[in-house]
């Protein structure tokens, strides 16, 4: 489970997503989409006293989180976090594929939420 500051933060950056895309900017709601994602698997890590300073330190949290949810879905759906990024930086930002990859990190931070 995210802490509420964690839980609102991570809402936050989404609805800021949503904004931009709505305003037409795609690369700037990717970015704060993939902050999103970003913040949300940073925050299990700080709660559970795991490294997640570094990309190698998250790919640890979600190998973790694979073995003990027992499915691999976190790193599947952490895959939608990443691609944003890719997005913002290489400019392959169409509305469509922003605004489902948005819906894919909330569900990304949903199953974060829901873990005990």
């Amino acid at each position: 489970m995210l802490s509420p500051g964690a839980r609102a933060d991570c809402d936050m950056l989404l609805a800021l997503a949503e904004h931009e895309l709505a305003y037409g900017d795609p690369g700037e709601a990717a970015e704060r989409a993939h902050s999103a994602g970003m913040a949300a698997l940073r925050a299990h890590c700080a709660d559970h006293n795991w490294p997640g300073a570094t990309r190698h330190d998250l790919s640890d949290a979600l190998r973790l989180l694979d073995e003990e949810s027992g499915d691999d879905k976190f790193h599947l759906m952490f895959a939608a976090v990443e691609q944003l990024q890719n997005r913002y930086f290489e400019y392959n930002r169409e509305m469509p594929q922003v605004l489902c990859a948005i819906d894919d990190v909330r569900r990304f931070i949903d199953k974060l939420d829901a873990l005990p």
